[in-house]
């Protein structure tokens, strides 16, 4: 016999909680607002329409399936969707590394991105003044990632 053929509905009404929440996490107010910003920016007059795209796209994902993760790791704006234009060794926020991959992890130091190799390794160096996606069109500054 299974042991479904023994429950008993009735004995557990007293013990009813609250509704746990399934899904995702809201995201919080200023990451739904940094989204809304991105969304809603003109695309840099140096990248192209279709890699601008795959950022934008790549935030999304990112901001609906880890946002609570990175948040909860110590993961600023800046460090997601900020962009060092004056930095030679290309210094950018984790939304623009993705390239169309997923993010597996996020700690309080890395992210870690599967590759055809293995996975690469996004280090949490964006400073939280460095100027974010959606300032560089109007600021016109940048160069080609």
């Amino acid at each position: 016999m299974s042991g479904f053929a023994s429950f008993d509905p009735d004995r557990f009404v007293g013990e009813i909680r609250a509704p746990v929440a399934i899904g995702p996490a809201p995201l919080p107010s200023e990451w739904q607002h940094a989204l809304s910003l991105l969304q809603d920016a003109a695309r840099p007059p140096y990248a192209s329409a279709a890699r601008w795209a795959q950022v934008v796209q790549d935030a999304v994902i990112f901001a609906n399936t880890r946002a609570e993760e990175a948040v909860q790791a110590g993961w600023t704006l800046g460090n997601v969707f900020g962009f060092d234009p004056d930095q030679p060794d290309g210094f950018v926020g984790l939304v623009i590394d993705i390239r169309g991959a997923s993010v597996l992890r996020v700690d309080p130091n890395v992210a870690w991105i599967p590759h055809e190799r293995g996975c690469r390794f996004h280090y949490r160096h964006m400073p939280d003044d460095s100027p974010l996606l959606w300032e560089l069109a109007r600021m016109g500054k940048g160069r080609r990632r």
